[in-house]
């Protein structure tokens, strides 16, 4: 789904330049963001089936990324799908929502987090994990999270139908299927956080099911 994110991003800010990233590294990090926005930020993607919230992981990530890449700032657009019921006609539908964060480098927690990585120190790792946590929380809070417009998300569904078609693979039988396994999976995911043991256990079953069948193309 980072093409998603991606899509949804430029949606949002139009006069943005995105470019691909290749490997950066730092005396202190290395890494590989999702994208390098204008001259001096980056992008990263984060999806998720679960919720829509920045988390802790993904601001250490981002503070690693700063340095290694020399960037002053960094956007995580975070992109979630989840399953619901329709109250209307009591289906499942797929919500697709979507926030993004800005972060700014700080180089004070640059050598912070480096150096507890470098001297392996539990503790100070353990501080910085509640840290990035609380930043992540605070993010989320004063973020807005929005409706995916689902013009964009079809328009790229179509691109790949057509860069499917183009390498000879039979788009007409097997993306339906890929669909419906990830539409299930998303419902799988929706189940176990609910706890509905029964209903999640119905769902991997036809899950399998759906694996086989694809298999026997």
């Amino acid at each position: 789904r980072e093409t998603v994110g991606i899509a949804l991003y430029l949606n949002e800010y139009p006069d943005r330049q995105i470019y691909q990233a290749g490997f950066y590294e730092s005396n202190r990090f290395k890494t590989q963001p999702d994208g390098l926005v204008d001259s001096d930020g980056i992008i990263e993607i984060k999806c998720s089936r679960g919720h829509c919230c920045i988390e802790g992981p993904h601001v250490a990530q981002s503070v690693a990324n700063m340095a290694a890449c020399n960037r002053q700032w960094i956007d995580i657009l975070k992109y979630c799908e989840t399953q619901a019921i329709n109250a209307d006609d009591n289906k499942w539908v797929t919500r697709k929502t979507y926030r993004i964060a800005r972060f700014e480098r700080d180089p004070a927690i640059e050598t912070e987090l480096y150096e507890a990585i470098a001297t392996k120190d539990s503790s100070r790792l353990e501080r910085l994990r509640a840290r990035f946590d609380e930043i992540a929380a605070t993010a989320t809070s004063q973020t807005i999270e929005k409706i995916a417009d689902d013009a964009i998300i079809e328009s790229l569904s179509l691109q790949k139908k057509q860069y499917y078609a183009s390498q000879a693979l039979d788009t007409d039988s097997i993306a339906p299927k890929l669909a419906v396994i990830e539409e299930r999976q998303g419902r799988i995911f929706a189940h176990y956080n609910e706890g509905s043991n029964q209903e999640m256990g119905r769902e991997i079953r036809e899950q399998i099911h759906s694996y086989l069948d694809l298999m026997t193309l």
